[in-house]
């Protein structure tokens, strides 16, 4: 899902950069590279384009250009090297891991509805980079969930007392 920002939200008087400073406003990195210039720009010059072709009169019914970009890497190949997306069961596991790992761009991508209607081509190399970086992500949560347990279990038994 994309980030919905209101950047009234963010003004309490003084403006935006005054209210941030004031309140020692600080981001995650990863945030803050969802919001760079150039994304902001792309996102402002798609936003032109779509603006562009609503007006356009003519209704395009179907097109026989397909594709030929890797959904998860959003790079273009020859068709000789990508997969196409053919079973739910990957349609499903895609998007538990695009959940998993919040990834807005690959979220984004599948509202569009399922990965086999909207044709989704991958490289095989992206899929499985995708697979391991969830299951990196798990291992690292389930690792951090255990090394807290016995804090919380610790800090529970002296109020206890």
């Amino acid at each position: 899902m994309p980030i919905v920002l209101d950047p009234a939200r963010l003004d309490d008087g003084g403006g935006i950069e005054g209210t941030l400073r004031r309140n020692k406003a600080q981001y995650h990195q990863s945030c803050r590279l969802k919001f760079n210039n150039t994304k902001l720009e792309r996102a402002t010059k798609r936003r032109a384009e779509s603006a562009q072709q609503a007006q356009c009169q003519t209704k395009l019914r179907r097109t026989s250009l397909k594709s030929q970009t890797c959904f998860i890497c959003d790079e273009e190949a020859p068709s000789s090297e990508l997969r196409q997306v053919m079973t739910m069961n990957l349609n499903k596991r895609v998007s538990e891991c695009a959940q998993t790992l919040n990834d807005g761009k690959l979220l984004a991508r599948l509202s569009g509805g399922d990965a086999i209607a909207q044709e989704f081509q991958y490289h095989v190399a992206c899929l499985a980079d995708l697979y391991n970086r969830e299951g990196s992500y798990l291992r690292a949560t389930k690792r951090l969930e255990q090394e807290c347990a016995p804090k919380r279990m610790r800090t529970h038994r002296h109020s206890q007392s």
